[in-house]
């Protein structure tokens, strides 16, 4: 079975990933791909450093994401084309292990599930809900600005969209027991 987690920035997607990680789902995170991908394909770091300079990395090579995000969020062109080096090798790598976990209960995390209409991979699709006031205390104690959270969610469809499109809401307003305990009910759910 193949469960597609989505939801907005700041909504709670890699707590989520990690509480289904623990019931033994395997978890495929587009993010940690395209992490991983910035971080040791030579290739595409040769793209980034010819296109914004050395800059983006540190002493140790280390891409400096918040860099990135501040150039990509500022132009819709570089995010775009961000977006067309990566995407690819994404979903390369996201078929290769979806065959890799093949009969086994996985969850693939795509904050752009829809956007990039990929939910026909999935078998059902899960939106973690979280309001606005929330995801918003919670990503300006990791250090965002209100300007850089509107700068991320105006490139995402809105989250009331999301949720319609789901087959199932979790809600994360609350504690990493509750949220925890949904994600422990909906597997019940979906293995009756």
């Amino acid at each position: 079975m193949i469960i597609g987690l989505t939801g907005t920035i700041g909504c709670g997607k890699t707590t989520g990933t990690r509480f289904f990680e623990e019931t033994g789902s395997k978890i495929i995170s587009s993010d940690a791909i395209a992490h991983e991908l910035m971080r040791t394909d030579k290739g595409i770091r040769g793209v980034l450093e010819g296109r914004w300079g050395r800059g983006i990395f540190d002493d140790e090579g280390r891409v400096f994401r918040r860099k990135i995000a501040s150039i990509v969020f500022n132009d819709g062109q570089e995010l775009d084309w961000l977006e067309g080096l990566l995407h690819p090798r994404i979903h390369e790598e996201r078929e290769r292990l979806m065959q890799l976990y093949k009969g086994q209960f996985v969850v693939v995390e795509v904050p752009l599930l829809f956007e990039k209409k990929l939910e026909n991979i999935c078998d059902y699709v899960v939106c973690i809900y979280t309001s606005s006031k929330v995801r918003n205390e919670r990503l300006n104690a990791k250090g965002y600005s209100l300007l850089q959270i509107e700068a991320r969610l105006k490139r995402q469809l809105p989250l009331q969209e999301k949720i319609k499109k789901s087959h199932f809401v979790i809600t994360n307003d609350g504690s990493f027991d509750f949220l925890k305990q949904q994600i422990l009910y909906l597997i019940k759910k979906l293995y009756g």
